[in-house]
């Protein structure tokens, strides 16, 4: 795999005199947009660096100050964040891609994509107090339910192991299916099958999320897409890690700030003077006294309990 390094910088301002970044487009040399109002072309090429790819110029339009913005405007029409996306697949969650990518995915060479985020996403919450839980609506992904047992004493716990997820778009290993291309979407798709027909109350990924081994030197990348069949679900989830996680790409301590950042995801760092990352508790209510979840690791392989 050929890598391409791909930095984007942008500045935040506070100012509330300064209008701001509302929409953004990739064109090549000869494009403009159908408008030229407010819109700004960038001096350099975003493909400076990439063999054999036609120069694209990324613009960006400003619209109205932060003061002049309504309350609805702020959420649908400013652009608040930028990222950087490599392979083919779905952006993190509440960004959306910038079309073409940088990058064409060919052979050896994984595509790249400016990804965008408008607003600031309002998920919902349970606030807990001393008495009763209160929902509300708070910035960040969806956050998952208490969990709990059904009422006739039932919790369907379905363990993921090994999905070892890449970057890019791999053939499969040890199957049956000939040809079997693209491992990941037919990981996903069989996932999503089974929770179809199990409907668990938890979902635990039990380590080597990530397949390690020179392909996943983007964490933030692969996590974007391997919970997805359980976050569109909105089925909470959980997981710890396997000696494959951290080979290549992000520590385990930045890992689990990612996993937090996701959709229903109940992942925990765990003590900090307890060895490891990923040494945590979750405890399940029902009618009996409350039971717990134990999540541990032992050297560099995962080990779960219950």
């Amino acid at each position: 795999m050929i890598l391409l390094q791909q930095n984007i910088y942008y500045r935040r301002t506070r100012r509330l005199d300064i209008p701001l970044v509302t929409d953004l487009k990739l064109l090549s040399d000869s494009q403009s947009p159908p408008s030229t109002e407010k819109w700004t072309k960038t001096s350099r090429s975003i493909r400076d660096g990439v063999s054999g790819e036609p120069p694209l110029y990324l613009w960006y339009r400003t619209g109205k100050t932060v003061r002049e913005m309504t309350a609805q405007e702020k959420q649908e029409d400013l652009i608040t964040e930028l990222d950087v996306l490599y392979g083919a697949d779905r952006p993190w969650y509440g960004f959306d891609k910038l079309e073409p990518s940088v990058t064409i995915e060919s052979g050896r060479v994984s595509s790249e994509w400016i990804t965008y985020r408008k607003g600031v996403k309002r998920a919902l919450f349970f606030l807990r107090f001393s008495t009763h839980l209160k929902k509300c609506y708070l910035p960040g992904p969806p956050a998952a339910p208490p969990l709990h047992f059904s009422h006739d004493g039932r919790f369907k716990i379905l363990q993921v192991a090994d999905l070892h997820f890449s970057i890019a778009h791999t053939d499969c290993k040890d199957s049956l299916l000939s040809p079997c291309k693209d491992s990941d979407n037919l990981t996903s798709t069989l996932l999503g099958h089974i929770l179809d027909e199990e409907k668990p109350d938890l979902v635990v990924f039990t380590g080597d999320q990530l397949n390690g081994q020179g392909t996943t030197w983007d964490t933030k990348s692969v996590f974007a897409k391997f919970a997805v069949a359980v976050t569109e679900r909105q089925i909470p989830w959980t997981a710890v890690f396997g000696n494959h996680d951290d080979e290549d790409g992000a520590l385990k301590e930045e890992q689990v700030k990612l996993l937090q950042a996701l959709p229903y995801s109940l992942v925990e760092r765990g003590p900090k003077d307890v060895h490891g990352v990923g040494n945590y508790v979750l405890k399940v209510k029902s009618a009996d006294p409350l039971s717990k979840l134990y999540f541990g690791l032992g050297g560099t392989e995962r080990l779960t309990y219950y």
